[in-house]
């Protein structure tokens, strides 16, 4: 997502703008200074996310605040699910 030159980054984010969604995360996600996480609302809404370091991963901690307009103000987390493969 870092790299808008990118014929799949350019891809993705006709697909966003055909539907009416943005992506919000601006910051790098990963480790190696790229940005893999998205965070993808509404056009209009208005949001607050975060980026935190990495820490016990490669990818980075990405919180979210979000205002719903019809309901008043909701804070919604997302946290990164770790898997095992067995």
């Amino acid at each position: 997502m870092d790299n808008a030159q990118a014929s799949m980054t350019a891809k993705f984010t006709n697909i966003l703008s055909d539907f009416d969604l943005v992506q919000h995360v601006t910051d790098p996600t990963h480790s190696g200074g790229h940005t893999l996480d998205v965070f993808i609302t509404r056009r209009g809404m208005q949001s607050l996310v975060t980026v935190e370091p990495p820490i016990i991963s490669d990818h980075s901690l990405v919180t979210a605040a979000i205002k719903f307009d019809d309901v008043g103000r909701t804070e919604t987390q997302c946290r990164p699910t770790l898997l095992a493969f067995v």
